[in-house]
């Protein structure tokens, strides 16, 4: 089964590049002095919307519920999100109240399934990087993932998978997973949760510091990543991403990182970001928290010298693990020469 629009989405959608390319033409050249031509062009380079862009709006119209919501939300200018309302109704699609209302009426907008399982837990290997999230949080990721994007029969590659959100995320949303993992125990579980949950994920054993195969490129609509929290990791696990996926405008990525163990590089890595062609969408801080080892470097707090941390029951009892997720969507195809990453992604000390 593959993704992609339906008839009446099709129609809606060519109604709609119809309506807005004719909009921005108009203020462009009513407004602004340009000749037509010159602003059909910058229409087509700089405005129009992808049928997967088109879309996630129209998924976000429905989840959201209204017309200045939905502006608010993506953002775009509210002219465009009327626009976007406007074509789905005229296809029978949505309902559309005076006020911006919306009310879906096609079943393409039926949401994602709540799924319930019992997420596997392994002993961490902290020269991979590994560190499970909390089920907590796995389960408000599957959700996120779900709200923001429409799924079903599309594909979704998952950069190494400790946390185990594949098998959950193809049984909520319908989505076709595949999981690059070189840690033959998160493989075998994986199996083992997907076999539970009645879905089939795909597993290619990939040493992600390595270029992805050729069969795995330009393929995907949507990839997961929780990289190694140096900018070398986050970078690596960025162009394995940006590898997997197909070059066009509304292709994403979901990618988890704490800026505080970057040092001063988040600028450097939100330019990387921006050279394969994506820009930042949305930011959660603090949205994921994570089990913590009772032995290892984060439950073994350092002070200093000197310094009185407290009982050990009150240390035990602060310590916590989070991280931001960053929401990516490609806006251009980035470059046919991606940049080159420095350094090695598991080295947290470098020089």
């Amino acid at each position: 089964m593959g993704g992609g629009l339906t008839a009446a989405m099709l129609r809606a959608y060519r109604r709609f590049l119809r309506w807005d390319e004719e909009a921005n033409v108009r203020v462009a050249r009513d407004h602004y002095g340009k000749d037509e031509e010159a602003a059909r062009l910058s229409w087509r380079n700089n405005s129009m919307a992808s049928p997967r862009e088109f879309e996630i709006m129209a998924w976000r119209l429905a989840r959201v519920g209204g017309v200045r919501e939905l502006a608010r939300d993506y953002p775009m200018l509210s002219d465009k999100a009327l626009r976007l309302a406007g074509s789905l109704r005229e296809e029978g699609l949505i309902e559309l109240s005076e006020d911006g209302r919306v009310t879906p009426l096609d079943r393409w907008f039926s949401g994602p399934s709540p799924i319930r399982f019992e997420r596997p837990t392994i002993e961490v290997d902290l020269n991979l990087d590994q560190l499970q999230c909390t089920e907590e949080t796995l389960n408000r990721r599957i959700r996120l993932i779900g709200e923001l994007f429409p799924l079903r029969g599309r594909e979704v590659a998952v950069m190494g998978d400790d946390d185990f959100v594949a098998a959950p995320l193809a049984a909520s949303t319908g989505a076709e997973v595949t999981v690059f993992e070189l840690d033959e125990r998160v493989i075998g579980l994986t199996g083992e949760v997907a076999d539970a949950l009645g879905v089939e994920v795909r597993v290619a054993r990939t040493d992600l510091r390595e270029p992805l195969p050729r069969e795995y490129r330009d393929r995907f609509d949507l990839f997961i990543a929780d990289p190694p929290y140096t900018a070398p990791g986050v970078e690596t696990f960025l162009l394995r991403g940006w590898e997997s996926l197909r070059k066009e405008r509304g292709s994403a990525g979901v990618i988890s990182y704490l800026p505080d163990e970057m040092g001063r590089r988040e600028a450097e890595v939100l330019g990387f970001a921006a050279d394969l062609g994506f820009t930042l969408w949305r930011m959660h801080p603090g949205f994921n928290e994570y089990e913590v080892p009772p032995s290892g470097p984060i439950s073994e707090p350092t002070v200093a010298e000197g310094v009185r941390l407290g009982s050990e029951a009150l240390g035990r009892k602060s310590i916590g693990y989070y991280s931001n997720l960053y929401v990516l969507m490609m806006v251009s195809a980035g470059t046919s020469a991606p940049p080159e990453v420095e350094g090695d992604p598991y080295d947290y000390f470098p020089p």
